[in-house]
């Protein structure tokens, strides 16, 4: 898929296609094939509980727990910023980890086809494209 894209233009996700990426789910690492074959550990956290009362106990140890693994991997060299849209938390920034070069592109494309932002304004929840 990131090659067809290079085909056209390049990938939004500003990811080298050199490489064989894995992402897992949430705010996790993306590590690369020749990582992952040298047991870099990855991880999904699904969590689950029954009454809203203990929405903000879990959210928080969820966050907790996702930023401790990525400070982890991080230091041994083994992180990257992408976070997978579909399966971040509202409040991530996704689009940290697309580069400057493909948000730059993002936000043209934007422009081009939605300059009044309806797309935006518009549509509840889910991720925009930053101003």
């Amino acid at each position: 898929m990131l090659k067809q894209g290079e085909k056209r233009g390049g990938n939004t996700f500003g990811i080298d296609s050199s490489e064989s990426y894995y992402c897992m789910a949430g705010h996790l690492p993306m590590v690369s094939k020749t990582q992952l074959l040298t047991n870099v550990p990855g991880y999904i956290l699904t969590t689950t509980w029954y009454h809203a009362v203990n929405d903000e106990v879990f959210n928080e140890w969820s966050d907790l727990t996702h930023e401790l693994i990525h400070e982890a991997l991080e230091k041994k060299g083994l992180s990257h910023p992408f976070i997978y849209m579909n399966d971040a938390q509202g409040h991530q920034k996704v689009f940290a980890g697309y580069g400057q070069k493909e948000l730059k592109r993002l936000k043209q494309v934007r422009e081009k086809y939605d300059p009044q932002r309806l797309w935006k304004k518009g549509l509840v929840g889910g991720f925009k494209i930053p101003e």
